[in-house]
């Protein structure tokens, strides 16, 4: 069985001065920078308090509930999901310890949790922590144990499921005389196919089809390659939790036409971000963003109820 790579450069929490927030760059930073530079700014400059999400804190629970299903085996056997069963137990601790946790973090004066998603009859407020713990949650949990089932029929093992681990590396980038350090939080399962020996990252997600980013399983790619030059990985995947037939969960990836163009996409950020230009770039993506009370643009477009 392939092991699980070791964590790279021990990062400080010092900063250094090259023009970035943090001494290193991370996913989140490009990709919030790409997303929108004023987000990005109020976010990593002007550290505004961001707005709770109800969404990421149940996604959060997911993950580490997914975390359990592995250790314990549980996606092999489907009474562990009945409603008020181990699985679902788990979901909703998971849950209410997260949402208890970031109250207490954010102290008196924090910003009410934010709830979103779809709107329905029997759910008018969206996904609420209700619609999580009653259905949502639970929902997507069957999903991934249907999806685990049909990995042994498709002949792929589970190398390791991992909740959050840092995984820091140097990467080389163009124009640069020394590499960039990087870092990046998995949240996600190391696949290998027992037919050919490949290894396959999958990111397990929880939100919008929108957060499907290709250029996210290339970097989780670069990562394993560099951490074990061994290792040849030229596909991922998403889980999809949200897919409406277990069969669409997995959304194949073939990584290797994004090798070459993620190092662009990371150096244009990092020269963005030391330049200080932080475009602001309205889209869809407004209304879930946890900084809009204090921009100008989301004041106006997704004012906070």
């Amino acid at each position: 069985m392939l092991p699980m790579p070791i964590e790279g450069d021990t990062i400080s929490t010092e900063p250094e001065n090259n023009g970035l927030p943090k001494p290193y760059l991370s996913w989140s930073q490009v990709s919030k920078w790409r997303q929108c530079g004023e987000s990005f700014r109020l976010s990593y400059i002007e550290h505004v308090q961001r707005m709770p999400g109800g969404a990421a804190i149940a996604g959060s629970a997911v993950h580490r509930t997914v975390e359990d299903i592995e250790e314990f085996d549980w996606w092999r056997e489907p009474v562990q999901f009945d409603k008020g069963g181990q699985v679902h137990e788990s979901f909703i601790h998971y849950l209410r310890f997260g949402l208890a946790e970031t109250r207490e973090a954010m102290g008196e004066h924090a910003w009410p949790v934010q709830w979103g998603g779809r709107k329905t009859k029997d759910y008018p407020e969206g996904e609420n922590q209700e619609w999580w713990e009653l259905y949502g949650g639970l929902s997507m949990l069957k999903k991934y144990a249907a999806m685990r089932r049909r990995d042994e029929d498709d002949g792929l093992t589970l190398v390791q499921a991992s909740v959050e681990r840092r995984l820091s590396v140097h990467l080389d980038l163009p124009n640069h005389d020394e590499p960039v350090l990087f870092e990046a939080y998995m949240d996600s399962a190391v696949m290998q196919d027992t037919n050919t020996g490949f290894v396959i990252p999958r990111d397990v997600k929880t939100g919008s089809v929108l957060g499907l980013d290709p250029l996210q399983l290339a970097l989780y790619g670069q990562l394993w390659m560099k951490l074990d030059p061994s290792v040849r990985v030229e596909q991922a995947e998403f889980a999809w939790l949200r897919a409406g037939k277990v069969e669409d969960v997995r959304r194949q990836v073939n990584l290797l036409p994004y090798y070459p163009i993620l190092p662009r996409f990371i150096m244009e950020a990092e020269q963005g971000i030391i330049g200080q230009q932080f475009p602001l770039r309205p889209s869809a993506l407004c209304g879930s963003c946890g900084v809009r009370y204090a921009c100008d643009w989301g004041k106006v477009v997704a004012p906070v109820e």
